[in-house]
C-alpha cells in the first residue's frame, strides 16, 4: 500500500510564502510562491488542495514516502 507524506504552506494575500509545515529544506528567507512551487515540484511534491483562510490561503501537498 502506498504511503504518503504531507506538507502545508500558508501564503498571504500577495501569494508570498509565510510558513511551511512538513518540508525540511533550511533557508534564511522564504521564497515567493512561484519559486517555491518550482523547487518542490522537482522533488516530487504535488499540490492537492488550496483552501482560503482569513489572511491568505493554505496549500496542501503530498508525495510518496520513499
Amino acid at each position: 500500500m502506498q504511503k504518503w507524506e504531507y506538507m502545508s504552506v500558508w501564503v498571504d494575500r500577495n501569494w508570498e510564502v509565510k510558513s511551511i509545515v512538513g518540508y525540511e529544506e533550511k533557508r534564511d528567507t522564504l521564497p515567493f510562491l512561484n519559486e517555491f512551487l518550482n523547487i518542490i515540484g522537482l522533488v516530487g511534491w504535488e499540490l492537492v488542495a488550496v483552501v482560503p483562510v482569513e489572511v491568505g490561503h493554505r496549500l496542501f501537498f503530498k508525495r510518496p514516502k520513499p
